[in-house]
């Protein structure tokens, strides 16, 4: 795929694109993304769904004692954006392993605190483990 530079950008897996995102995205808005049994996702879904919830459940503090419910809609929005990182087209820069930001270096939602940057991993996008 070519980009509005004419630079090449190589898909992640080749049966992923586009239009897989936008259905995901879609899905996300008819059901209940934390009690959807996993035999009931369309097939073509599943690897989304599952790294949708891996990346949520990446952001809880307590695994033990949180629940998806807890989260708000910034930790949705880094877990889609998690999903679109790994599924979408290849970002011009590599994600980090940073779980709060997902790798990104920066939580839209708070763009009035810092200008955004990630409070975790201070815009690096990594945490060291």
């Amino acid at each position: 795929m070519v980009d509005q530079n004419g630079l090449l950008e190589d898909a992640i897996e080749p049966g992923f694109n586009s239009s897989l995102i936008s259905s995901f995205k879609q899905y996300l808005t008819t059901v209940d993304i934390a009690r959807i049994r996993m035999c009931r996702v369309p097939i073509a879904l599943q690897p989304l769904v599952k790294k949708y919830h891996e990346a949520l459940s990446g952001q809880l503090s307590d695994p033990e004692n949180q629940s998806w419910d807890s989260l708000g809609l910034n930790e949705h929005h880094n877990a889609l954006q998690a999903v679109i990182g790994q599924f979408g087209t290849k970002h011009k820069q590599p994600l980090g392993n940073c779980p709060r930001c997902s790798g990104l270096g920066m939580i839209l939602a708070y763009s009035h605190i810092r200008g955004g940057r990630c409070l975790q991993c201070d815009g690096t996008r990594n945490v060291n483990k």
